[in-house]
């Protein structure tokens, strides 16, 4: 019995560390065409379509003082997957993408992939990425 312990364990071993599935993954964001020094941004990860984008269904959630032009964000530990990226820049704090009376963003947003909105919100099959070691992706915020 002692000889089986040891070897059951090494077998057992060998299956977790063989895995190709990872779990510490880094995510960067670059966001640019930041326009005014002020604010947040509000960034809003997603790993499932059928969250996508409500608030409050976010897989993370992170805010961000604006001190630049341009905004590098770390997400460390992601695991293997396909992900979507919503993000606001809050100017004025109110901790709301602030909308005009048709439902249109007066502050600036932006998606992963760059999608741009076409009468509605982009689904998350037009957001997402996936990840599947560290990867660096560029939003550019739409104004």
């Amino acid at each position: 019995m002692k000889v089986i312990l040891p070897f059951l364990m090494s077998v057992f071993m060998s299956f977790s560390t063989s895995s190709s599935f990872r779990v510490d993954n880094t995510l960067t964001v670059v966001i640019s065409n930041i326009k005014t020094i002020e604010g947040d941004i509000e960034i809003g990860i997603f790993q499932d379509s059928d969250d996508f984008p409500h608030e409050g269904s976010q897989m993370y959630k992170l805010r961000i003082p604006v001190t630049q032009d341009s905004i590098e964000v770390v997400f460390p530990d992601l695991s293997d997957g396909d992900y979507a990226i919503v993000l606001f820049h809050d100017i004025n704090n109110d901790g709301l993408c602030n909308m005009n009376f048709i439902g249109y963003p007066k502050e600036p947003y932006g998606f992963s992939n760059n999608k741009r909105p076409f009468f509605r919100t982009p689904s998350f099959n037009a957001t997402k990425f996936n990840v599947t070691g560290d990867k660096k992706i560029y939003i550019k915020l739409i104004s």
